[in-house]
């Protein structure tokens, strides 16, 4: 485990930019927290480098290119998406989440180990010459991208926490991947996270599976590696094997990548109940022989192209 490295949050990007910011919060589940103060000084020199040149902000009808959310104890990033596939490299062609950060005691140095081992930093955001920020492109492994800060103030670490209005906890990310092996063997190399065993997720071994409300009409059946990245950021890398609605459908229809986020509840029924009454489905629950009962809850539509997971403590 990499000492020092801890979780700072999640980003999503969404061509709907106000409306998933709106949908979130129409839900009960996300708050915003007032902001005290400029993001810096006026008078401080920001540049920011993404694929080698300056990027353009420029966002639809002035609105921010960021909006930051917190759900539960998570900080969740909303970022405009585009409304096209563009032309050249961006940092997301897609809705969806698409990266992690997290904040590390030396960002130069832990930077400078990576790019040594082959990957490149896509963008770099300095302020009076320090290195604050930059994405590293691990995308080519299970598309998802790696992002450095440095590292949080004990005031930041404390509003996160007391941000959410939801008593969820969050555990992590669920990403699907067509080769778990390689996927594994690069993120070891990288030395980014430590993995547990493999283990198969299989409804066949499950209780009270439903999909849809509804026992299934085929099972589903994956492989899984679960790794930790930093100090809380738990990433289950999954390997679709049967054919299914959930893993496969999602790897044909968008590619690899993060297609959840998940949490721990102490109640999974009544978080259910609540977010039903809102018009939110649950399209698959069931309970694991070794871990709590879960649900995952369709918000695909409107919250950026995700779904969220809850697990029961």
């Amino acid at each position: 485990m990499n000492k020092g490295w801890e979780f700072n949050h999640s980003g999503i990007f969404t061509k709907d930019f106000n409306g998933t910011i709106a949908y979130y919060k129409d839900l009960g589940m996300a708050a915003e927290l007032p902001r005290t103060g400029p993001a810096w000084n006026p008078e401080d020199k920001i540049e920011t480098i993404e694929f080698d040149v300056v990027p353009d902000l420029s966002v639809p009808e002035g609105d921010p290119f960021l909006y930051l959310l917190y759900i539960g104890d998570l900080e969740f990033e909303i970022l405009h998406a585009p409304d096209k596939i563009p032309y050249g490299e961006m940092l997301s062609y897609r809705e969806g989440v698409n990266h992690f950060c997290i904040s590390v005691p030396d960002i130069d140095g832990e930077t400078d180990k990576l790019v040594k081992k082959g990957l490149r930093i896509v963008q770099d955001f300095h302020r009076n010459g320090e290195r604050h920020e930059d994405y590293l492109d691990t995308r080519h492994y299970g598309y998802i991208f790696l992002s450095f800060r440095s590292p949080m103030t004990e005031e930041m670490k404390k509003r996160k926490t007391g941000a959410g209005i939801v008593d969820w906890k969050f555990l992590g990310h669920t990403a699907i991947v067509q080769d778990l092996d390689k996927v594994v063997e690069k993120y070891q190399y990288w030395e980014i996270a430590d993995f547990q065993p493999e283990k198969v997720i299989d409804t066949r071994a499950m209780s009270d599976v439903q999909i849809y409300g509804k026992p299934p009409k085929a099972e589903i059946k994956a492989r899984s590696r679960t790794c930790q990245v930093g100090d809380r950021l738990m990433l289950e890398l999954v390997q679709p094997v049967e054919s299914d609605f959930i893993y496969r459908e999602t790897l044909y229809r968008r590619g690899e990548g993060i297609i959840d986020i998940t949490f721990s509840v102490k109640d999974l029924e009544k978080e259910k109940e609540m977010l039903v009454s809102k018009g939110v489905n649950c399209i698959y629950s069931g309970t694991p022989e070794d871990s709590g009962a879960f649900a995952v809850f369709d918000v695909r539509e409107k919250g950026g192209d995700v779904l969220i997971k809850l697990v029961e403590e």
